[in-house]
């Protein structure tokens, strides 16, 4: 049987070339992908109340990673544990349920890398790894669940399509601003889809108020892996 390895992804926001290339919509299924996912991710969909960074290989712990990676893991792990935050889900009416807490910690994750993008190499390195945590916590998932190697390649550009398809459609909604129309119908169709009665605003709101927090936070204190989050 030929071996067949994670594809090697790479951030767009780093300036690279990208391994894969979106070309599905923002709306694209994520769904039936999003139990798949390490430790983090697994209990962010369980509902956890705590949610602790993901697993490393023995080699990782026997080599100390560059700052920046260290700091990349921080980040996702932070945007992780933002997205169980009660109030986004009482109070602003994201489903507290597996597919909305997986489309909140999307966004939260887009929210990193877009203040990341432009911040030199440090942050671009910081932006790679927050992202390569991403992908790397969706192999160790597929595999955990007994997925076989041909269908994980295919699972994992899937979600890479997907992931690419909401990247590109939040720059699409935050170039659109002050109107804030296609971010309410962005947040529609991915966070609220499937709700009787969806409302957007208020989840726009939080977005647009964690974006200006993000702006507001120091490069230092990012490559820290101590994002400011609304309270």
């Amino acid at each position: 049987m030929p071996i067949v390895r994670r594809p090697e992804v790479q951030w767009a926001g780093c300036g690279g070339p990208c391994g894969l290339i979106a070309s599905r919509p923002a709306n694209f299924e994520l769904r039936t992908l999003g139990r798949a996912f390490d430790p983090p991710i697994n209990a962010l969909l369980r509902g956890d109340d705590e949610v602790e960074p993901g697993t490393s290989t023995l080699l990782e712990h026997l080599i100390a990673p560059r700052p920046a990676k260290t700091a990349g893991r921080r980040l996702y792990a932070a945007a992780v544990r933002q997205a169980r935050s009660p109030g986004i889900y009482a109070a602003l009416g994201a489903p507290d349920t597996p597919d909305g807490r997986f489309e909140i910690y999307t966004y939260h994750l887009l929210l990193l890398l877009e203040r990341l993008k432009g911040g030199g190499r440090e942050a671009a390195a910081a932006s790679q790894a927050a992202f390569d945590a991403y992908i790397s916590g969706l192999d160790h998932g597929l595999r955990e669940l007994a997925v076989g190697d041909l269908s994980v390649g295919k699972a994992m550009r899937r979600l890479g399509e997907a992931f690419y398809g909401r990247a590109k459609a939040w720059s699409s909604a935050v170039e659109a601003l002050p109107d804030r129309g296609p971010m309410e119908e962005l947040i529609a169709r991915t966070v609220l889809s499937g709700v009787a009665d969806p409302r957007p605003a208020p989840l726009a709101d939080y977005l647009l108020e964690a974006r200006r927090k993000l702006a507001a936070t120091s490069l230092e204190r990012l490559l820290e892996g101590e994002p400011d989050w609304p309270v």
